[in-house]
């Protein structure tokens, strides 16, 4: 799954099956996005099959890191599985949701 920003709706020439759906297998349009990836593709360089990446115009991450939040009742990073099935709260700065939910 990702989440992208792109000045186009115009995904031409995107592999719709690979990619997203948002890139082919060279540089695409201006497009930023941050994938929730569960698959380690070799040919986006992935670093394994559980991880963050931030996309800008092509699939291959220009930074990437192992899933995880950070918890404020710990005080640390915690890693997580993308594929628990376990509701996932992006983006909030202040309070993770393993910790909301305690």
């Amino acid at each position: 799954m990702a989440f992208f920003v792109s000045h186009s709706t115009d995904f031409v020439g995107a592999e719709p099956s690979r990619y997203f759906g948002l890139f082919n297998a060279n540089e695409s349009a201006s497009t930023l996005a941050v994938e929730l990836d569960i698959s380690k593709a070799l040919d986006v360089l992935d670093i394994n099959d559980n991880h963050v990446g931030i996309d800008v115009n092509r699939a291959v991450s220009v930074q990437s890191a192992n899933a995880s939040y950070y918890s404020d009742k710990e005080g640390r990073k915690i890693d997580m599985k993308l594929v628990s099935g376990q509701p996932i709260q992006e983006g909030n700065p202040t309070t993770s949701h393993q910790d909301a939910q305690t």
